[in-house]
């Protein structure tokens, strides 16, 4: 090393030469220290794995602090005899597999759902009302049940004038029938 007039050391390449040289690892120490680092992984993870606490499923009156959830669809006059015709399909799977209370309220006409204090799932009473939308929108019975029994799965619609506004008359006509297809009638 060398110093200048103003303070500053210089530093030479047998220096650095020499600094890297003297420092040496010992292997027993890394090889204690990578066994210690192993240990106490091991010792969290079983640690972790003890102390989780086990709890009770809450039912959905539970989980919503003891409130009521009430969910009502609308019935399309077009959609009222069908509603009528297969009442007892629609209301067998709302009662006994997903404890709901349903009605269908003549004034407003609509299907009226809501959770009782026998409801266990939390998300019982938006499975129903998509079950009774998709009816309402023209599904079949046993093609509606299929969004009780899967979790994954919804309908989504849409207005054909909200993508394509300027459609009027035999041409709005033409454009569902091209997207439903023949067989979509």
């Amino acid at each position: 090393q060398h110093d200048d007039n103003n303070g500053s050391t210089d530093v030479t390449m047998d220096d650095m030469e020499l600094s890297s040289a003297s420092t040496t690892i010992d292997a027993s120490v890394v090889q204690s220290r990578i066994l210690q680092s192993a240990s106490l992984v091991k010792q969290q993870e079983e640690h972790a794995e003890a102390e989780q606490p086990t709890f009770p499923k809450l039912s959905a009156l539970q989980a919503s602090s003891g409130r009521v959830e009430y969910r009502r669809v609308r019935c399309p006059p077009h959609r009222y005899s069908p509603l009528r015709e297969n009442w007892e399909q629609i209301l067998t799977p709302l009662v006994e597999y997903l404890k709901l209370q349903v009605r269908f309220n003549t004034k407003t006409r609509s299907v009226e759902m809501k959770t009782s204090s026998h409801t266990i799932d939390t998300g019982a009473l938006q499975k129903g009302a998509d079950f009774v939308s998709a009816f309402m929108l023209g599904f079949e019975v046993q093609d509606a049940v299929a969004l009780l029994r899967l979790d994954d799965l919804y309908v989504e619609s849409f207005q054909v004038t909200d993508v394509k506004s300027v459609l009027q008359g035999d041409h709005l006509s033409r454009a569902v029938g091209r997207i439903a297809g023949q067989d979509g009638k």
